[in-house]
């Protein structure tokens, strides 16, 4: 097979790849509990903006009371908004909530039916949390950081850049000038 083809075959073997997934950067969110609050903390160390936050604790040992955030830190310069999605959802849309900047706030999970549950971080061990970014979403899920604390990274997704597209182009460009040429 002639080395023309090869390259024909190659470029149109990343062109039939399509839009695919790359990640850059981490959303990191924590939770250290005392037994009655839980201080939650979310740090964007991403290369994009967050637009919103999600948390859902179907999957954990708590449940969600509206409203359920207190004491809010801000991102520096930006501003927040809590929302609630249903049962055991709630979240944040932000404004302004660039890299390398923080938000926080203080809950209080308890159980359904059980209103002197104190539930600790570890209660929210399989809380999913899904981060909307201005190049996409991503999910993640709290799991024990190995203390009394749980933890999430979440890489947020970029879509390929469409230089791949060109890359491809430009390989099936050269091969089918190479082959004119032979």
């Amino acid at each position: 097979m002639n080395r023309s083809v090869l390259t024909v075959a190659f470029a149109l073997g990343l062109l039939a790849l399509g839009p695919s997934k790359l990640f850059a950067g981490t959303f990191t969110i924590t939770t250290p509990g005392d037994g009655f609050n839980i201080f939650t903390s979310v740090s964007n160390d991403d290369g994009t903006d967050l637009l919103k936050i999600l948390f859902d604790l179907t999957g954990a040992n708590a449940d969600v009371f509206d409203p359920p955030a207190f004491d809010i830190t801000n991102p520096t310069g930006g501003t927040s908004s809590e929302f609630t999605d249903g049962p055991n959802k709630f979240g944040f849309t932000f404004t302004g909530f660039n890299t390398g900047e923080d938000f926080s706030f203080n809950w209080d999970p308890d159980k359904t039916g059980d209103p002197g549950f104190g539930a600790t971080a570890n209660d929210l061990i399989g809380t999913q949390i899904t981060v909307f970014t201005s190049l996409g979403q991503a999910t993640g899920t709290w799991v024990s950081d190995g203390n009394r604390g749980v933890t999430a990274t979440i890489n947020s997704p970029v879509p390929e850049p469409a230089t791949m597209l060109l890359f491809g182009a430009g390989l099936s460009g050269l091969a089918l000038r190479r082959r004119k040429q032979s």
